[in-house]
């Protein structure tokens, strides 16, 4: 319904937010069981005031938006804190040369699912667009060879 696409745009800012939390990778379990337990808590905390105060700032003037906003940027600079925090003690790092790769198909997945013409079935068009993209992405993976150890162990599985 019309009164939901008002969210729309949080969704897109929650949603970013949460695909760097998940790039990122185990930032937190890095931390928090080594000896850099303290930095993270501090950062923690860091975070929770930021989110306060961008929260008290941009709810009032954006709304729901300034809401996802003030979540999106707490969240992108805990994670990028706590990445710096592991890539000083540790010399390790989430990012490698396949995240350009990955980001050229996820573009080009989003380019496809918009083009793609709707079917009035809600579901059904669910279910295609899954399907579709699903496919795309696979064969993206599947020719770019990013994921070797995981195409090698797809292939041990078919070959026993």
């Amino acid at each position: 319904p019309g009164n939901y696409y008002t969210g729309e745009n949080a969704m897109i800012i929650i949603s970013i937010s949460a695909f760097f939390n998940m790039a990122t990778g185990m930032n937190s379990p890095i931390i928090y069981y080594s000896d850099k337990y303290k930095q993270g808590s501090f950062i923690l905390i860091g975070l929770i005031a930021f989110s306060i105060l961008l929260n008290v700032l941009l709810i009032p003037r954006l709304g729901i938006e300034g809401a996802a906003i003030a979540t999106g940027a707490s969240l992108f600079i805990f994670n990028f804190l706590k990445t710096m925090i592991i890539y000083k003690a540790y010399q390790l790092q989430p990012f490698g040369k396949y995240v350009l790769i990955v980001l050229l198909l996820m573009g080009i997945c989003i380019t496809i699912n918009y083009f793609l013409p709707q079917v009035e079935n809600k579901i059904l068009d669910i279910t295609y667009r899954s399907i579709v993209i699903s496919l795309v992405y696979s064969a993206g993976i599947y020719l770019s060879k990013i994921a070797e150890e995981e195409l090698d162990f797809l292939k041990s599985l078919f070959n026993h």
